[in-house]
């Protein structure tokens, strides 16, 4: 495990690399990149949108009357406890979400009045924004602002996540997990009615290529097609948003970010509990209840290196 996440820390930081000081002498593949910026803002709101319909108007209701043994359920009735708990996970996940996406994360000396102009110690010079920055800040071509802690450019929230907004974006990765594996089960619980049994001689009926087939030929519903799509989009989005969640934790527990890891340097760890407050606040656990921002005890410009090494 620690093996795969450092060659992906490691193809992060090059992606960085090659962003900061690439993409500025070639503004067609810029111009690719801020494409791929709204493309995968609408791509995260068109799939929850898709998903949470068809789980709460189609998929639930269809299982809580086999659950009940009574087709005469109608939408009348008393609201499955599965919808209530699908809308509180959704809801979570959708303002983490937003409070990520408004929560500003730029560096700007002129605004922010920064008494030390000509910067501090360990601090770099950025040439795009013709400024001094302090530690762990970083540029970032797409959003054409420095990041303070810059973590890394998110292209489903359109921005980078960086000090500010970190703890939002862990506790959406958190809730849009569970929102994908809860519909996940539903979804599947519902084509092994339709479809039969996942585990059974009617395994292959799964599968895409043959799905696919049988819908060409007239002999598998298009609803059916649709959901088995479905099925799979929810299932590589939950996988893809739990991996994402427990690196995060893990780098935030090492008092890392993904470019500092790939670096394999430590500099900031304070330890596990106050690392979770430098990016959660001091009762960080508040944070996976209510969407709120806490105080955090690090401003995101001034740092205290803790351990000056560097492992390889």
């Amino acid at each position: 495990m620690g093996k795969i996440e450092g060659i992906i820390n490691s193809f992060e930081a090059t992606c960085e690399n090659f962003a900061n000081r690439v993409l500025p002498l070639l503004p067609g593949q810029k111009r690719i990149l801020l494409l791929a910026n709204k493309s995968g803002v609408a791509f995260y709101f068109v799939m929850s949108a898709i998903m949470f319909f068809v789980s709460t108007f189609v998929v639930i209701p269809f299982n809580h009357k086999i659950e009940m043994n009574d087709p005469t359920i109608d939408s009348s009735g008393p609201t499955p406890t599965s919808t209530w708990i699908l809308s509180f996970f959704i809801g979570s996940m959708m303002l983490n979400y937003l409070r990520a996406y408004f929560t500003s994360t730029f560096y700007d000396a002129g605004k922010l009045n920064v008494p030390t102009a000509e910067g501090g110690k360990n601090w770099g010079y950025c040439v795009p924004c013709q400024q001094y920055i302090p530690p762990r800040a970083h540029h970032c071509s797409v959003c054409n602002h420095c990041v303070l802690k810059r973590e890394s450019h998110c292209f489903f929230l359109g921005k980078c996540i960086g000090h500010t907004n970190q703890g939002f974006f862990v506790v959406y990765l958190f809730y849009c997990a569970l929102s994908s594996l809860f519909a996940l089960l539903h979804m599947g619980m519902y084509l092994h009615h339709v479809i039969g049994p996942i585990v059974s001689l009617r395994m292959h009926h799964y599968l895409i290529p043959f799905a696919t087939y049988r819908w060409i030929m007239g002999s598998f519903a298009t609803t059916d097609y649709v959901m088995l799509f479905l099925l799979y989009n929810t299932l590589m989005i939950g996988l893809g948003c739990s991996f994402l969640f427990f690196q995060q934790i893990s780098l935030i527990l090492q008092g890392q970010t993904s470019f500092e890891a790939a670096k394999r340097v430590i500099l900031y760890d304070s330890g596990a509990h106050m690392n979770l407050q430098d990016v959660f606040g001091r009762y960080w656990w508040i944070r996976f209840i209510l969407p709120i921002k806490l105080p955090q005890p690090v401003d995101g410009i001034k740092w205290s290196r803790v351990k000056d090494i560097k492992r390889y």
